[in-house]
């Protein structure tokens, strides 16, 4: 069962995700699915976001983040969730950037509005992708101009130099998204990759076990 729950700096659970207050007063605690999915959950200035499942099917909610009533829930169907294979969603300027299963290693993309949880666009299906991949996306604003901002996230092929991409860079249009471009980039547990403003440069922390 997957559930939200925000806990104080000093241990104490301040509130579990929640739609609402039973008769006796206690709050009612859904369940997000039942997937174990591998993303974090969101912090934003006015909700917490969290990833997770209706039926196996894609889904992201948004919770308050001073009572963890949840406010909406966004059902990304036909997009699904694989244990331990959901990339974390990536807020930046009100929107939410979603990455979804599609069949086998297949991407599905979508934007979401972060304040009503309305879908701009999506699911923008991405074919090329040739690994699983868990954890964060790296969001780089107008890094391929003005509004056209890069979603980078890395996996692990199971070989070096195998001519399977293990880092990917997907494209952010007005209207949805896209491949830009693929690379070789090592053995990696989960996505995390780091970028410098200074270098605009990605950098990956990889295993040493295909050389690197």
């Amino acid at each position: 069962v997957i559930r939200l729950v925000s806990v104080s700096p000093d241990g104490k659970i301040r509130w579990y995700g929640n739609d609402g207050t039973n008769p006796d007063g206690t709050p009612t605690v859904p369940q997000l699915g039942s997937i174990f999915s591998g993303a974090s959950a969101v912090v934003g200035e006015q909700y917490v976001y969290a990833t997770g499942d209706i039926g196996g099917i894609l889904a992201v909610a948004a919770y308050t983040k001073d009572t963890g009533r949840m406010e909406w829930v966004a059902d990304l169907s036909p997009s699904a969730v694989a244990s331990n294979l959901v990339l974390t969603p990536v807020l930046y300027e009100g929107k939410l950037y979603v990455a979804g299963l599609n069949e086998s290693k297949t991407r599905d993309f979508w934007r979401i509005d972060a304040e009503a949880g309305d879908i701009d666009w999506g699911p923008s299906t991405i074919v090329e992708v040739g690994v699983g991949a868990v954890h964060q996306m790296t969001l780089v604003p107008d890094a391929f101009g003005d509004g056209q901002h890069g979603l980078y996230f890395n996996g692990e092929s199971g070989g070096p130099n195998d001519g399977i991409p293990d880092v990917y860079a997907v494209k952010i249009l007005s209207d949805g998204a896209e491949l830009a471009w693929s690379a070789e980039g090592g053995k990696v547990a989960r996505s995390h990759l780091v970028y410098s403003l200074e270098t605009n440069t990605l950098y990956a922390h990889t295993w040493n076990d295909y050389g690197g």
